[in-house]
């Protein structure tokens, strides 16, 4: 971008607060009072955790001078940056109240036996912190068989007292940091080779890809996955063993369908009603014959069935004993 501190004011404020607390700027942000606190105790307990950590924050400021240079300072890079404005209240009131807690919240985080300002405010967020500190599992289960208070039975330690080391270390990392970042990135102009490209050369390439990190993950993590999900369950278990089954019983079900058609459907229910159609179909030609139109020979026929049936009748009186 670049250039933004002109057009957007009010954002480069609030922006220049946060990022000033995120570097630990000495005595006015937040961030230096957390920052020399963790410095501190890490000094009373480890020397390595106190380097890391050290080179953490050099770093920390570092970036941040680099992230204000490139976007708020120098001309704008982009025709965006140049015609960029301040956006509206709704943005700018969120951002003026997160500035004012990274300055002035630290304020309540003053050590009481720092120089000249200690103890001129209480130190809350100290006393705070050594009271969660204190509440160990085994103090909670004893407050809850006691049923005291926790102010009157909860031990607080002390805390780490005063290091000037500390505090020399802790105001050069961070100004230190800010200074680097401003001079390496002061001059950078937009498609330019960036100047810690050109100092690191292959250390750039491999921080700026990560460390190699994403590739580690991809060989260790998504690699297998995937093979699982490709070949395992998708061309294994779907493909070959479930749609195996499947199609199994589908070509089962159509050979049983074939032969209930070759076997049942055609010589028993098609071939029994066609012999059936044709049985009537001959019987009722036979029948046919009878049916000659002449009243006479119904008459006659009439009679004939008729006498048939009283001969029947009469027999079968004369034999019931």
């Amino acid at each position: 971008m670049g250039g933004l501190a002109g057009r957007m004011p009010l954002t480069f404020i609030t922006f220049l607060a946060g990022g000033l607390s995120l570097a630990g700027f000495p005595l006015l942000t937040a961030g230096f009072w957390s920052k020399d606190g963790i410095l501190t105790s890490a000094f009373h307990s480890s020397t390595a955790v106190f380097v890391m950590l050290a080179v953490s924050a050099l770093l920390t400021a570092f970036y941040v001078a680099r992230q204000l240079t490139l976007v708020f300072f120098g001309p704008p890079r982009t025709g965006a940056a140049a015609h960029a404005a301040e956006p509206s209240r709704w943005m700018l009131v969120p951002l003026g109240v997160l500035a004012l807690f990274a300055v002035a919240a630290g304020w309540a985080g003053i050590p009481k036996d720092f120089p000249i300002v200690g103890g001129l405010i209480p130190d809350w967020i100290g006393r705070l912190m050594a009271q969660a500190g204190a509440l160990t599992p085994a103090t909670i289960a004893r407050l809850m068989e006691t049923r005291s208070p926790i102010c009157c039975t909860l031990v607080v330690p002390e805390t780490p007292p005063f290091a000037v080391a500390v505090l020399a270390v802790s105001v050069a990392v961070s100004l230190g940091g800010l200074f680097l970042g401003w001079l390496t990135y002061r001059r950078f102009r937009a498609g330019q080779k960036d100047p810690l490209e050109t100092a690191l050369g292959p250390v750039y390439r491999f921080l700026q890809a990560g460390c190699r990190f994403d590739d580690l993950y991809r060989i260790v993590f998504v690699a297998p996955v995937r093979w699982i999900a490709d070949v395992l369950v998708s061309e294994w278990i779907d493909h070959r063993i479930l749609d195996g089954f499947l199609h199994a019983i589908g070509r089962g079900a159509a050979g049983l369908g074939r032969a209930l058609r070759r076997w049942i459907d055609l010589p028993l229910i098609n071939g029994g009603a066609d012999r059936l159609a044709e049985e009537t179909k001959r019987t009722g030609g036979e029948l046919r014959a009878l049916q000659a139109g002449r009243v006479q020979e119904y008459l006659l026929i009439g009679l004939i069935a008729f006498a048939a049936c009283g001969a029947a009748l009469l027999y079968r009186m004369m034999t019931i004993p």
